[in-house]
């Protein structure tokens, strides 16, 4: 590779190898730019700041490829010293550039990751309170339920009282009387409501 840089110095007067480091500037620029455009999809909360940094980025990779050109176009020591120099300050900042760059997409990462978090949070506490509510929701069905099996139990209890108390009621009535459509409806009355009746002899 040093060999390969020396030949390529020799044949264009020693500046190829700033040449080289300039071309893998550009390439950086370039990978930049695809991920700016790339991070410009996945987030469009942040377009516009990514419509920024890819506009810089954009403005180096043309001064850097403009630069190149006029490493290019040196035939002589002077203009390479003249160029060399310009291609150092440029470079210069071009690497701070690219710090500030590193930082910046940093930030946004970390600001993604901590949005993130607090969404899964909000999520977390939104199901635990519709958790809760369910549960007092079934909770209170569960004691309405109870109250209404009660009442129905209660019911219950107070019909065969009630049934018994009538059909008693029915078959003395019945036990007097000599039809014989009557008896057989005493009988009947009497199995059903499980109610003893001493008949009056006939």
């Amino acid at each position: 590779m040093a060999s390969q840089s020396c030949k390529a110095g020799e044949r264009s007067g020693g500046g190829d190898e700033d040449q080289t480091e300039v071309e893998l500037l550009v390439e950086e620029l370039v990978a930049l730019e695809a991920a700016a455009k790339k991070a410009e999809e996945q987030d469009g909360a942040k377009k516009e700041v990514v419509a920024k940094e890819k506009k810089q980025a954009v403005e180096m990779r043309n001064r850097a490829l403009e630069r190149v050109g006029q490493t290019r176009k040196r035939n002589t020591e002077e203009n390479e010293g003249k160029q060399e120099t310009k291609r150092r300050r440029s470079g210069g900042e071009a690497l701070e550039w690219l710090k500030e760059k590193g930082e910046s997409m940093r930030q946004l990462k970390e600001q993604e990751v901590q949005d993130k978090k607090e969404e899964r949070e909000a999520q977390r506490m939104q199901h635990e309170q519709f958790m809760r509510q369910l549960e007092a929701t079934q909770t209170s069905n569960n004691e309405q339920m109870k109250l209404f099996q009660q009442q129905m139990l209660q019911q219950q209890q107070q019909q065969p009282t009630t049934a018994t108390t009538a059909a008693t009621a029915i078959c003395h009535v019945a036990a007097t009387d000599d039809d014989h459509d009557a008896k057989v409806c005493l009988r009947t009355i009497s199995s059903e409501c499980h109610v003893r009746v001493i008949k009056k002899s006939l």
